[in-house]
């Protein structure tokens, strides 16, 4: 709760005209009439009254300080299984499961409660690999290897949306180099010139090392 509350003016003499000031010395201000509207008025003195109070936390960081912290000081808590499907067991309907270990060695066929168990009695991460096998295909994995496994997973599915994007589009792509020789050159231009006439859309990639000039 914020208050403000100003100081009482300061009191002036009315204004009387031809009044002549009581300063003294040679100063010639003192042979002119007194002008009030030339005073500098005496500085007000703002004083501004607030209290805290608990209700204007946000509740964003009501919930960070239950959670113990956010943003960058917050610990890692490791992968969600709720925003992971390859987390979420409760999708395998097989009772038995082939399973792999970290280093991709098969561990063998067992049930999905043994699987379970192996990955908390070490404190590995327990991660559906496929679920077409016949039995379902799982893998035990280290945080940090999962973490690079789940990184890739997502970096080639966005390669898959792209091409499949491309292809519905009729979109052909066509990559050269900055250094690329003639007869390169002539080979795509002509590939690229065969797209068009057949109605396609071309996009050439080329990698320049300082400054390209394309035309």
């Amino acid at each position: 709760m914020v208050g403000v509350a100003f100081a009482p003016a300061v009191s002036r003499a009315p204004y009387r005209p031809g009044a002549v000031s009581n300063a003294s010395g040679p100063s010639s201000s003192a042979r002119f009439p007194a002008r009030p509207w030339a005073r500098v008025p005496a500085p007000a003195r703002l004083v501004v009254v607030a209290r805290y109070s608990s209700s204007y936390e946000s509740d964003g960081e009501e919930d960070e300080e239950a959670l113990g912290g956010g943003g960058w000081g917050r610990r890692d808590r490791g992968p969600d299984p709720d925003s992971d499907p390859a987390l979420d067991i409760e999708r395998i309907e097989s009772s038995t499961v082939r399973l792999l270990d970290e280093q991709k060695r098969m561990v063998g066929v067992v049930s999905v409660n043994e699987a379970v168990q192996i990955a908390d009695d070490n404190d590995l991460i327990l991660a559906i690999l496929s679920l077409d096998g016949d039995p379902p295909v799982l893998r035990l994995f280290e945080e940090r290897d999962y973490k690079k496994h789940r990184y890739e997973q997502q970096k080639k599915k966005k390669i898959q949306q792209k091409r499949s994007v491309a292809k519905r589009m009729g979109l052909k792509e066509l990559k050269m180099g900055y250094n690329i020789d003639v007869h390169d050159y002539s080979v795509r231009l002509k590939a690229a010139r065969k797209f068009l006439k057949a109605g396609d859309k071309v996009i050439i990639f080329t990698m320049c090392v300082q400054v390209c000039f394309l035309v």
